[in-house]
């Protein structure tokens, strides 16, 4: 679709054109196939020994596992005879069913058939079939027992009663839960994969829980398609999945079916394209148990048996009478071919507890006013196309929206003339507003002052050389070394010093503080070198001589940040306690962050490694980053390198994702300059652009004058993901494989023979080198 402003009407008309169908004419299935062009094919063909959890296992495990992952299985929870006997009920009566479904081309190859709910508390079941797999849910009792362990979120609870055969509903209404049941069949021989989708939007969950039970087995082998699974999707903030909340709420009134065959949503498509997702094999008697906000969806039935399931959903009373009030259209067939009855999905939640503050949905007046089709079925009709105002975006946040204002407000502080001593003080302390926000830095700045000496008064101000003017030289306010505690961290997860953290190395020509820097760098061939100013990059920069660092990568929080700073000993000069300086650091609540287009999710924090002048050997790999496990978006690398042989430039940039993939892994760069966008050593010179830039080269590269470079590389517009794990290695100076004849860089593996692969240059010319780095990176 053009936009999902439109998406309303859009199903609409998909609607009618299903009702069309139905009376004979062509079906158009699975519009994201055609619209979006592409399969989503899943990274994994089972699930993993890490999402199978037991029966036996205390509920904080269950708990823990829907939270993270929004499922978890249980192999062989419900013994084999027991399954086996519901699937033959389901058999026995399969016709009789198969008269209560919707047509089949509502959902096409599929059978569904609600057999309880709270809206039939006090009316007849209204078929043999349906009444005697009510009655044997009884024997799932110890899986009930799962489900109130999850929607209590507290202790646990017994749904047998010994002392009374109190029918299954009403014993669980005494423990303050409730449950739907229904038969899902999905038929032989019908090739059409569900789209990617919800089955309860996220704002009516409160709690639910379902719990899938197969009756049938379900093997990569036999063609009859699982369910593909994209875990931790329920847990998505709308924002990073839609852009903004008009979008999302345009999804949200979606009805199910329409999401999952005949409405394409671009942002759930791409998703799932996105993300990677796994098949649910199971066997009779297996436990799928999930949120019903997880993204997923049913993969078609290839095979020649049929594939029977029971999903049973469990929900406090609390929360809601029933679904029917929840937001959610439910469908009753009877068995006398009546015209079907379906509920307004946009009643008002003044009898749940947990909704009595909420608007009704904005196009509550619009389904009031649905047309009916032919077929007798209401057809919803669009929402009113009254002129809204314009949202107003800044920095990617939405922040006007008629129907629901984001919580955005920005918080920071400013300090002037400020004193930086030698042990660590607190700088900035910040708690978000409220539970559901989460925090953003999105600032910092420094320049620098006097030196202190003695005391924090203006008497304690050093003598010169370090003391003086305002607009001295005051090199060391490059080194105060800044940490970031994460939500009440014990050791910090960000640790840095601005000059390194803006891509310029901490050499010893930079700490003289009896001069200042030159305005402007000379060329790269020779003279006295110093950085010069004002540069940028894109997250990152230095708009003064003295100090003017500004670092711009937004670092998010989910409860509190506590910054600090502390100066480091001053060589040469024990006569230092502290140094004045300028400081500010803002942020903003709820603000977004995205890594190559891509919104990150909510739970992802800003992470780094860090070499702080670590001495490598010639041909020695350099881990500027190394996760053994869990996914992310490599960032950012600063790095500077002090040597005597300017080689080590020849070193290949190798990127290895998961943690154990084979070498080479992913060449990022035949060449340090290469990885820099520069080339042949860097031989233009000098340069600061976005994403990298060349921010110092000195030095004669020999033992009397070692040479000293630094540079920056940024992984945005170019993104790094990685899943599983990362290495990101560089070698000082490199080797090179016989391939064919031809000697190759790059390809030469650890542990490679010097006959095979000899080095680019004589072994006697490569010298070790002594490297500081910063490797920013988000984890999730």
């Amino acid at each position: 679709p053009a936009g999902m402003q439109d998406i309303s009407r859009q199903a609409a008309s998909q609607h009618t054109a299903s009702l069309q169908r139905e009376r004979g004419q062509p079906k158009k299935r699975t519009p994201c196939r055609t619209q979006l062009g592409g399969p989503i094919r899943p990274t994994s063909n089972a699930t993993t020994t890490a999402h199978i959890l037991s029966m036996e296992a205390e509920p904080s495990k269950w708990r823990e596992a829907l939270r993270r992952d929004g499922f978890f299985v249980l192999k062989g929870a419900v013994r084999a005879e027991e399954a086996s006997r519901l699937g033959r009920i389901l058999a026995d009566h399969r016709s009789e069913f198969a008269s209560y479904d919707p047509p089949s081309g509502r959902q096409p190859g599929r059978q569904k058939l609600l057999l309880y709910s709270l809206g039939m508390e006090n009316t007849t079941l209204w078929s043999d079939g349906s009444a005697r797999l009510v009655h044997e849910l009884r024997s799932l009792s110890r899986l009930f027992e799962v489900g109130l362990a999850l929607v209590r979120e507290s202790g646990t609870a017994t749904v047998e009663d010994k002392g009374h055969d109190k029918p299954l509903a009403e014993r669980l209404r005494e423990l303050g839960a409730a449950f739907e049941a229904q038969a899902n069949v999905k038929l032989p021989g019908v090739a059409v994969d569900q789209n990617p989708h919800w089955d309860l939007h996220k704002d009516l969950v409160h709690g639910t829980v379902f719990i899938d039970v197969a009756l049938t087995p379900v093997r990569p082998d036999s063609g009859v398609g699982g369910l593909h699974l994209f875990p931790a999707t329920h847990a998505l903030d709308e924002i990073e999945v839609f852009g903004n909340r008009a979008r999302a709420r345009a999804a949200k009134r979606l009805h199910p079916s329409w999401l999952q065959y005949w409405s394409c949503v671009p942002e759930l498509q791409a998703l799932a394209q996105r993300r990677p997702g796994l098949i649910e094999y199971t066997e009779p008697g297996d436990v799928l148990v999930r949120h019903p906000s997880l993204v997923h969806r049913g993969l078609a039935n290839h095979g020649v048996e049929i594939r029977d399931k029971l999903t049973i959903s469990i929900l406090p009373v609390a929360t809601c009478k029933s679904w029917q009030r929840r937001g959610i259209t439910t469908k009753v067939w009877p068995p006398n071919g009546i015209a079907a009855v379906e509920t307004d999905g946009d009643v008002r939640q003044k009898e749940c507890e947990d909704w009595e503050r909420r608007r009704a949905p904005p196009h509550a007046a619009a389904s009031q006013q649905s047309s009916t089709s032919t077929s007798g079925r209401p057809v919803p009709a669009p929402p009113p196309s009254e002129a809204r105002p314009v949202p107003v975006v800044v920095g990617a946040q939405l922040l006007h929206d008629e129907q629901n204002d984001p919580d955005v407000r920005g918080f920071g502080m400013g300090l002037s003339q400020g004193h930086i001593h030698l042990n660590e003080e607190t700088l900035f302390e910040y708690n978000v507003s409220s539970s559901s926000s989460v925090g953003v830095m999105t600032h910092f700045w420094i320049a620098g002052g006097f030196y202190m000496c003695g005391n924090d008064t203006e008497a304690g101000t050093c003598p010169p050389p370090l003391g003086g003017l305002w607009q001295a030289w005051n090199s060391y306010i490059d080194f105060v070394v800044f940490r970031y505690y994460i939500d009440g961290e014990e050791s910090a997860s960000l640790e840095f010093s601005p000059n390194l953290a803006c891509g310029v190395g901490p050499f010893a020509s930079r700490v003289n503080v009896a001069f200042k820097p030159q305005a402007q760098a000379p060329p790269k061939s020779g003279g006295p070198h110093r950085t010069r100013a004002p540069w940028s990059s894109k997250y990152f920069g230095k708009g003064g001589a003295n100090g003017g660092w500004f670092f711009n990568v937004r670092v998010p929080f989910g409860r509190s940040i506590r910054i600090t700073h502390r100066l480091p000993a001053l060589p040469g000069h024990p006569e230092v306690t502290g140094i004045r300086a300028f400081v500010q650091v803002r942020g903003v609540e709820n603000l977004p962050i995205h890594v190559g287009g891509i919104a990150l999710p909510r739970r992802a924090r800003l992470k780094m490694q860090r070499i702080e002048g670590e001495r490598f050997a010639p041909l020695a790999y350099v881990p500027l980053l190394d996760v053994g496990s869990g996914a992310g978006a490599v960032l950012l690398n600063t790095l500077a390198i002090e040597t005597t042989n300017d080689r080590f430039m020849e070193g290949c940039v190798h990127l290895h994702t998961p943690h154990d993939a084979p070498f080479p892994g992913l060449i990022l760069a035949t060449g340090l300059e290469d990885w820099h966008n520069s080339a042949y050593y860097y031989q233009a010179g000098m340069f600061t652009f976005p994403e990298v830039g060349l921010t110092f080269y000195a030095g004669g590269w020999n033992a009397k004058s070692p040479g000293q470079f630094s540079a920056y590389r940024v992984h945005d517009s170019e993104p790094q993901f990685f899943r599983g794990g990362v290495r990101l290695l560089y070698r000082i100076s490199e080797l090179q494989k016989n391939v064919s004849g031809e000697l190759i860089k790059c390809l030469a593996p650890p542990g490679c023979s010097p006959r095979e692969c000899p080095p680019i240059v004589p072994f006697e010319r490569l010298r070790a080198a002594k490297v500081w780095s910063y490797t920013w990176y988000y984890a999730w």
